[in-house]
């Protein structure tokens, strides 16, 4: 009976000494701010495709307009 008792505590050990590993990788995890950087720069690139994309239309309407004109 006593066996049966140390072997239930030694689980009971493993398990907690399990879960509070896996506790620290979980805080660690939260803490790292590695994909951060790639999100602000596809932001970024997202930002300056739209800017461009308004630039070329409005150049592109005022050659359009000119061209009108000419004709």
């Amino acid at each position: 009976m006593i066996r049966l008792v140390v072997m239930f505590q030694m689980l009971l050990a493993r398990a907690a000494s399990y879960v509070e590993g896996q506790r620290r990788v979980l805080r660690v995890a939260m803490k790292d701010e590695r994909g951060s950087v790639t999100i602000e720069h596809v932001l970024w690139a997202v930002a300056v495709l739209a800017f461009v994309a308004i630039v070329v239309g409005a150049i592109g309407g005022y050659i359009n307009a000119k061209v009108g004109e000419i004709r």
